[in-house]
């Protein structure tokens, strides 16, 4: 099952930390194993998110949970056009959380981004296809700027969760430009002000979206700083039970039922394609 997350504005609605959280939600909410990475160069990494700066991920190399382990996209992509690579090595050059259940797959950053887009280009199907083969969920954090990489990876997801943001002009953008994606679409507002006027309710019914496939993760300070600390995983497993007394209660209740959406979402397409073959 392949995930695209993806956003019509850059830097406003959250894609990298939507993704991030989400992922971790689905995986406390149903384990399954899942396999991420970026096609594309962003200070505000997955990687940053999970495990702040390489030089905390050499300090942590085990922690109850998770392993890291520093390796990466660049070398899996060269060992695939090789032609000579099976889904049992795709560990080797991942980092790998909550009991290997996300497998993260980072990049080099000093590798030229140009030369990056083209060598993914290359072998992007034969890629994609060999990680369903090794996991359950692919997820993919994709460019806005619709490069060719981006293209491709949303004409073969199964489903695009398009993050949105409450402005109307990003709404009223995505709304007038993208209709081909509705089919396969799971909306997420991110940083999500519940006072603002476009709140998810009239959101929905401005634009007949069905409830059964719109969520939205709250901006939250506590989950920022996990962000700007790569403490995503400490900060939710910490208050993923929490209860409505909680000043996070709001945040984490809604980022649960975010997950449980998309989850439902999975399990469906899922029931779909095993009617069809």
């Amino acid at each position: 099952m392949k995930i695209a997350f993806w956003s019509n504005a850059r830097g406003k609605c959250g894609t990298t930390s939507n993704l991030a959280c989400m992922s971790v939600a689905c995986t406390l909410l149903k384990r399954q194993k899942m396999v991420l990475f970026e096609n594309h160069y962003s200070i505000n990494s997955l990687e940053y998110a999970f495990c702040g700066s390489r030089n905390r991920v050499k300090n942590l190399l085990r922690e109850e949970g998770y392993y890291y382990d520093v390796t990466g996209l660049e070398y899996l992509i060269k060992r695939v056009q090789s032609d000579m690579f099976s889904d049992k090595g795709i560990s080797e050059f991942t980092n790998q959380f909550l009991d290997q259940s996300i497998y993260y797959l980072p990049k080099n950053p000093g590798l030229n981004k140009e030369y990056f887009e083209f060598e993914l280009n290359q072998v992007l199907s034969k890629l994609l296809v060999l990680l369903e083969t090794f996991a359950d969920m692919v997820w993919v954090d994709t460019a806005c700027n619709n490069n060719l990489s981006t293209i491709s990876i949303l004409q073969d997801a199964d489903i695009v969760v398009v993050n949105l943001c409450q402005s109307k002009a990003v709404l009223e953008h995505f709304f007038e430009n993208y209709q081909s994606l509705l089919p396969k679409a799971v909306f997420i507002l991110g940083n999500y002000q519940p006072n603002s006027f476009y709140n998810v309710a009239n959101v929905r019914r401005k634009y007949h979206i069905s409830k059964e496939i719109i969520g939205v993760i709250p901006y939250n300070p506590h989950f920022q700083d996990s962000l700007s600390n790569g403490s995503v995983i400490e900060f939710l497993t910490r208050n993923f039970a929490c209860d409505g007394k909680d000043e996070n209660f709001y945040f984490i209740d809604q980022l649960r039922r975010s997950a449980s959406i998309l989850l439902k979402t999975v399990h469906q397409k899922r029931e779909v394609s095993v009617r069809v073959h």
